[in-house]
């Protein structure tokens, strides 16, 4: 890991496995893509691609290619070489055992050495040519792709899906085409039928050389990516849909537990449990409208007065701050704030084009 990163061999768009990149980062790299975008008055199409079993069947010989050309050599070669071949395994149900297989495919799970290898092998899929922004979570891979016209934005994608299928042929990874969705953003006046015809795309698995029988990749409203539902129109209705559903279910949890735990237990509880699921990926979503956030804030009112056993009209504002809680609101600033701590080396300075009393402090650059 630290050869790669001193020699800034990862791509900068892979954000899983990599210390100080996380899922909220790729959230937010992905998502201001598409907004840039459509901020330009462009088509915008977003595919993501499911890998089918990614991690267990990697070729272990082009895997050594690729060590080989990223400069791994000698001792380490031959140590990582070892560790990948000649592997074994049984499967043992109900007490009986099964033969002992060689495994010729795939890196060992379980332990901090497969995933980077994973990493590796998909690497130069992310250093593709193409006219797409492409980002990727380990195996979780999508691609932003933008254009003046539907015609044009067809195309383009369509040159990037070959490129894309020809590297899946060569490296023998396969689609989930089931699981493989496509998003057009803010196209409002076409209904989802016609855009399925007009886009009709394909991710070959095989090289379709007399007649392809290949599945079309499905054209949805929202698609599950990373955690979080990103749909069409990217104000995250859909995701507080399920969040709320998620939180329902815990107040209902902590409504039948606040007979048998003492009050402290249950607020450590609550934290713990119903907001750290409020937590996770809030900085994206707690941006939206509040009538659409309104679900979240009546399910964290409703949790606080389980935990501290008040009436359904109550009023609970105050609890908050005497009792050390954040809001939903509260938690998607902080929530910001800390992101944007965490990851400052993301974001630039503005310039400042005249000297004022004010340009001394130093102002970042931060999406909206």
């Amino acid at each position: 890991m630290i050869y790669f990163e001193d020699r800034d061999l990862f791509s900068e768009n892979q954000f899983g496995f990599i210390p100080c990149k996380g899922t909220d980062l790729a959230i937010e790299k992905h998502t201001q893509s598409i907004l840039n975008s459509v901020d330009s008055q462009k088509y915008t199409l977003s595919l993501y691609l499911d890998f089918k079993k990614a991690f267990d069947v990697l070729d272990i010989d082009i895997l050594f290619h690729k060590f080989r050309k990223y400069g791994i050599g000698d001792v380490a070669f031959e140590f990582l070489k070892s560790f990948c071949k000649g592997r074994k395994q049984a499967v043992k149900i109900n007490g009986i055992l099964s033969d002992i297989l060689e495994l010729k495919f795939g890196t060992a799970q379980g332990g901090v050495l497969g995933p980077i290898m994973f990493l590796i092998y998909i690497n130069d899929l992310l250093q593709l040519d193409l006219y797409s922004s492409i980002y990727a979570y380990a195996d979780d891979t999508a691609l932003v792709c933008a254009a003046y016209n539907r015609e044009s934005l067809l195309n383009k994608i369509n040159l990037d899906l070959a490129k894309v299928s020809q590297w899946l042929i060569d490296n023998k990874l396969l689609i989930n085409t089931s699981k493989t969705k496509c998003i057009l953003f803010f196209d409002q006046y076409v209904s989802n039928a016609s855009r399925q015809n007009m886009f009709k795309l394909n991710c070959h698995s095989h090289q379709c050389i007399y007649k392809c029988e290949c599945f079309n990749i499905e054209i949805v409203e929202s698609v599950k990516y990373l955690g979080l539902y990103i749909d069409q129109h990217l104000n995250w209705r859909i995701y507080i849909e399920h969040l709320s559903k998620k939180l329902r279910k815990i107040n209902y949890s902590l409504y039948h537990m606040r007979n048998f735990i003492h009050g402290e237990h249950l607020k450590k509880l609550y934290i713990l449990w119903f907001e750290s699921t409020l937590r996770y990926g809030i900085i994206h979503y707690g941006g939206t409208y509040p009538t659409i956030l309104k679900p979240v804030i009546m399910c964290q009112r409703f949790a606080i007065r389980t935990i501290f056993r008040l009436r359904y009209m109550d009023s609970v504002s105050h609890l908050f701050a005497e009792n050390c809680l954040l809001t939903v609101t509260q938690l998607h600033i902080y929530s910001v704030v800390m992101y944007v701590f965490k990851n400052i080396a993301q974001f630039t300075f503005k310039q400042v084009s005249r000297v004022t009393r004010s340009a001394n402090t130093p102002s970042l650059i931060v999406p909206s």
